[in-house]
């Protein structure tokens, strides 16, 4: 009875398909656009360097942790459109170069030696994705990814201010309401449909996909994603 339990615990059964592309190393799916995962909580995880670099580095160094994407944000380059970009056009509309590739003509290095970086070729920007947090249970968690991803910045510091000492209060009055505007402008411009989306999900979820409803819904979903797909414009997923 006990090897039969394992059996059904650690093998499932793999279609002839399925067989075939894992033998072949072929990828199960594919994307005309490049994901990226942006990481906006403070708690969020992070890397650790290398261990034989942990090695050479003194007892008291603090600076023990790789660079992110949001770490690279805030270390770029202070001349042109860099300066006014938020997070989420940078995440979107750049990526990061590594090896041989930063020898290349269009890389652009970033200030205290945090790599370099390439713009998207125009019209593959990439998709955006990020942990969403509920407005009412999760308040703070959820005002910080408002600023971190659509407001530009250098530092974390200037999600606050000492008049506006959280990020509720920052996003509704900070700079005379100019913060609020300037946030819900980007957002727009990422998450135009994001609720209708969500909305949809949740929908479909409840009423089931095989239903006469869910597949209204289905319908409706595929046309809000090949909607915003047309506009040729930065989404998220």
């Amino acid at each position: 009875m006990k090897q039969i339990m394992q059996a059904y615990a650690k093998h499932r059964e793999v279609s002839a398909q399925e067989s075939v592309a894992r033998v072949c190393s072929l990828p199960l799916k594919k994307c005309s656009r490049t994901v990226i995962f942006v990481q906006t909580d403070e708690d969020g995880l992070k890397m650790s360097l290398p261990l034989s670099r942990l090695k050479d580095m003194g007892p008291d160094e603090e600076d023990v942790w790789m660079s992110g994407l949001p770490d690279k944000y805030e270390n770029r380059p202070a001349t042109g459109d860099f300066n006014d970009m938020c997070l989420a056009d940078f995440a979107s509309g750049c990526r990061v170069l590594y090896g041989r590739q930063t020898e290349g003509p269009n890389a652009i290095p970033l200030q205290n030696d945090k790599g370099f970086v390439q713009k998207r070729t125009q019209g593959k920007s990439a998709i955006i994705r990020f942990t969403r947090f509920s407005e009412k249970k999760q308040p703070e968690k959820f005002y910080r990814r408002l600023l971190k991803l659509y407001f530009p910045h250098r530092t974390d510091d200037e999600l606050k201010s000492e008049y506006y000492p959280t990020y509720e209060d920052f996003y509704n009055r900070g700079r005379g309401g100019s913060v609020k505007q300037y946030v819900d402008f980007n957002r727009k411009r990422y998450e135009g449909q994001g609720k209708e989306i969500e909305k949809a999900l949740k929908q479909l979820e409840k009423q089931g996909q095989f239903s006469m409803r869910g597949t209204l819904l289905h319908r409706r979903l595929k046309w809000i994603v090949w909607s915003v797909s047309l506009s040729d414009k930065p989404f998220t997923r």
